[in-house]
């Protein structure tokens, strides 16, 4: 049964074996190269790679390219998850809440 929970909205696509769930993958985020473990990364870990130090006065905007075939470009609002893969590029924006 999906209730809506953001564990529900995965932009990864379907369960693929053979994958070890600690490798590591070297990523870009806001032009910076950065490593981080598991297939997966949500939109709040990406915006925390992106600022550390997260406002809860601002709104962020995060968009991705060069991502596997599930997921190649796109999107990702508050509780999305994505697969990843090396050179993928994340795209993070903070915006002032009015």
């Amino acid at each position: 049964m999906n209730d809506g929970k953001a564990e529900d909205r995965d932009h990864g696509g379907p369960e693929h074996g053979g994958h070890d769930p600690q490798h590591k993958f070297h990523i870009i985020v806001n032009g910076q190269r950065r490593s981080v473990e598991g297939e997966r990364l949500s939109y709040e870990q990406v915006v925390r790679l992106a600022f550390p130090d997260v406002d809860p006065n601002t709104a962020y905007t995060v968009t991705y390219d060069k991502g596997p075939k599930e997921n190649r470009e796109g999107s990702m609002t508050a509780g999305d998850k994505v697969r990843i893969h090396n050179g993928m590029v994340f795209n993070v924006t903070a915006t002032s809440k009015s």
